[in-house]
């Protein structure tokens, strides 16, 4: 079986195989059939005996048919998420717009209050830096101010109307006044520091 011009490992597969699927007949059966409960197949069974040989017409009318019944199947788009845009967008007066580059550790997403000026379906126009610009909807979010919050900030900034008439001077150290800053904290300042 091997041949002096072949490597003898190149035919070993070759004998094993012959050897596996060879019968013996004291154990009525080959030794695949001991291991594997089946025969082997050897390679001339591998290849089925090819059919009887049909006209070349008959064969291309059948595959036409055979494209013809196929129908394409509808494709899903699993990867569009789908938009958040806010509902009270469409009536806020005020907006922060959405930076989409990439930020620096601790750097906010948003940017702060920007006058809404124009709106569509499908775009708003803001003002930022005194220059209107066209964005998409789903880049900003409404802008929420409370009017107590806004008035009480405000009259806090607003100094105390002051008397015109001149404080007496007065030998005795007046006691500390109490004052209150623009985030509603009192503080008393020592007499050295009122004047």
């Amino acid at each position: 079986m091997c041949r002096e011009q072949e490597r003898w490992t190149d035919a070993l597969p070759l004998v094993l195989l012959g050897m596996r699927t060879a019968f013996k007949e004291g154990l009525q059966a080959s030794l695949a059939e001991l291991v594997y409960g089946e025969t082997l197949r050897i390679p001339g069974e591998l290849l089925a005996a090819s059919p009887i040989a049909r006209h070349q017409f008959e064969v291309i009318t059948q595959l036409r048919r055979h494209f013809e019944q196929l129908r394409p199947v509808p494709a899903a788009r699993h990867a569009s998420p789908a938009v958040f845009i806010h509902k009270d967008l469409a009536d806020s007066t005020q907006v922060f717009l959405r930076h989409d580059a990439v930020r620096r550790p601790l750097d906010p997403p948003y940017s702060g209050l920007q006058m809404v000026l124009a709106r569509t379906n499908k775009t708003l126009q803001i003002a930022i830096n005194g220059r209107p610009i066209t964005v998409s909807p789903d880049r900003v979010k409404p802008a929420y101010i409370m009017a107590e919050s806004y008035s009480r900030t405000v009259n806090a900034r607003t100094p105390p109307e002051q008397s015109t008439q001149p404080a007496p001077q007065s030998s005795t150290p007046s006691p500390p006044t109490t004052r209150t800053t623009r985030s509603g904290r009192r503080v008393r300042f020592p007499a050295r520091f009122n004047v």
